[in-house]
Parts: C-alpha cells; sequence; structure tokens
C-alpha cells in the first residue's frame, strides 16, 4: 500500500479515532517528529496538509504508528 492510501485510509476509516494514529517522518533538525492525525488536513499526491498550514513532502515519512505499533512501514531501498 502507497504512503498516501494508507493516510486516506486512516482519515476516513478510521475518522472517528484519528487520534490513536501519529504519522512518523524524517525531519532535517531533529531526527524523527511524530505528528498526530487529528492534525491533518489533507493529503495529495505529493504532500500532507495540516490544520496549521504545514505543508510535509510525503517523502519524508518514515511509517504509521498506532499506539507503539507500527502499522506501516517505508521499505528501504
Amino acid at each position: 500500500m502507497k504512503i498516501k492510501e494508507a493516510i486516506n485510509m486512516i482519515i476516513w476509516k478510521y475518522k472517528d479515532r484519528k487520534e490513536d494514529f501519529q504519522l512518523v517522518i524524517r525531519d532535517r533538525f531533529v531526527n524523527e517528529v511524530e505528528i498526530p492525525f487529528k492534525d491533518i488536513q489533507r493529503v495529495d499526491n505529493n504532500y500532507i496538509y495540516l490544520y496549521n498550514e504545514t505543508i510535509i513532502p510525503l517523502h519524508r515519512v518514515l511509517r504509521i504508528k498506532k499506539g507503539n505499533i507500527t502499522i506501516w512501514r517505508r521499505y528501504s531501498t
């Protein structure tokens, strides 16, 4: 499953429980940052848009977590 599909599935299928999920991204200054799914407004083919007007490129997403369990992980090449 591609990252866009995984994010959209959580946004729409689990919309009442989005607070259970976190997006882990690679940051330039801090190694990894967790973003709660409740902060995600939408996703397109290239970016994730947050309600606070932050835009995150999809290639920065490392994994999706539900609590402490990883449910999606980017494959290393």
